[in-house]
């Protein structure tokens, strides 16, 4: 299973960088000047496999984390050879680019408190947001006072996702869900705030 899944994840790196050098070799003087939400498109169809997308991952995962808070990528706007701009490369001029409608930012945020009855306590919330971060709906809220707190908690696309808990009393992270090309869901890691 190990070596079917680093095959997979070695086409998908594959895929991804074919996808970007393509993008990238319109004009080499452009190369410098790439717009970044089409580095992050281009990366996300691929799952961020190759290490050309580090660059555009650490860009999404800055959009998300505060202050102030943007979508995790924005309008891809093509450039054709002579620089000019080209069109604007969206799920709808593109349908390739329909795994972006899997996007979804979560926001997990967990207080701890000391109460005299009842022990510690636990408070928390699970917020998801569309790509565009709005349109935000609860996921799962609630509190306990168990030790140590157990959550079970779902994104909206049913991925289990683990707790960021820490030794603070309040603890506040973002993530990004996303899918990619040929369907298959990622996490980013939760980024504190």
């Amino acid at each position: 299973m190990k070596c079917l899944r680093n095959a997979s994840f070695k086409l998908r790196g594959t895929i991804a960088g074919s996808l970007i050098a393509a993008a990238l070799a319109i004009s080499p003087a452009l190369a410098q000047e790439t717009d970044i939400d089409c580095e992050i498109l281009l990366c996300m169809a691929g799952a961020f496999a190759p290490a050309e997308c580090a660059k555009a991952y650490a860009r999404m995962i800055e959009n998300i984390t505060p202050w102030p808070v943007k979508p995790p990528f924005g309008v891809c706007t093509m450039v054709g050879a002579d620089g000019a701009p080209a069109g604007e490369l969206t799920p709808a001029t593109a349908p390739a680019l329909a795994f972006t409608g899997k996007t979804h930012v979560l926001w997990w945020d967990h207080r701890r408190q000391e109460t005299e009855h009842e022990g510690t306590r636990h408070d928390w919330s699970l917020r998801s947001c569309d790509a565009a971060n709005e349109n935000c709906k609860m996921l799962s809220e609630g509190s306990h006072s168990s030790e140590p707190p157990v959550f079970l908690i779902l994104s909206e696309t049913g991925q289990a996702l683990e707790a960021p808990l820490g030794g603070f009393s309040a603890v506040r992270s973002v993530s990004v869900e996303y899918g990619d090309h040929a369907g298959q869901l990622y996490r980013s890691d939760w980024q504190r705030y």
